[in-house]
């Protein structure tokens, strides 16, 4: 079984929760891969930003996502950023590359998990997640039964995903294995 873990990470914390669902995922033997998104931008948040520069390199040296990638996949997990309680633009650009796939249903049946990081509150994030699992559902594809994770980020004072993560990537690698 292969799950490919599709990010849009500014700030690293995306790239932290994937990383854990990735370690949960093989230690259960499932070959799984972090994909990342096109951002033309985030150099200048890693300028910008010392929480963004701490992971830059980290999330620029990963593979850019593709619907060739998309279709090798049993499970897809998307994260990302809640903008307006929404997908980002770059994941909404990487989501709309996929409108073949509507035709020809080639994802059905495959499993989806969907979960993000927000600012602006956990129902802004589980609005955005919601819109992924929305594009998924679109495609044909089976979502998780599993509560969607949001990492709350904090204007004032940035966290990063801390303990709680590896009981999430714990009870979702069940479910997906569950599932499958």
């Amino acid at each position: 079984m292969r799950a490919n873990i599709i990010i849009h990470s500014i700030t690293g914390n995306l790239l932290i929760i994937a990383q854990c669902f990735q370690e949960k995922l093989k230690e259960k033997g499932i070959d799984a891969r972090i994909y990342r998104v096109e951002d033309t931008d985030l150099h200048v948040a890693a300028a910008e930003s010392n929480e963004a520069n701490e992971y830059y390199e980290d999330i620029i040296s990963l593979p850019l996502a593709s619907n060739e990638k998309l279709r090798k996949g049993d499970v897809t997990i998307l994260g990302c950023p809640a903008l307006f309680s929404l997908p980002t633009a770059e994941m909404k650009a990487f989501m709309d590359n996929a409108k073949p796939m509507l035709e020809t249903r080639e994802m059905e049946g495959r499993l989806f998990y969907a979960f993000s990081a927000s600012m602006y509150g956990k129902e802004a994030g589980e609005s955005c997640a919601t819109g992924l699992q929305l594009w998924a559902d679109a495609l044909g594809m089976n979502i998780i039964d599993y509560p969607s994770y949001v990492h709350e980020e904090d204007k004032e004072m940035p966290t990063r995903p801390g303990i709680g993560i590896d009981e999430v990537a714990k009870g979702l690698v069940e479910e997906i294995i569950k599932e499958a």
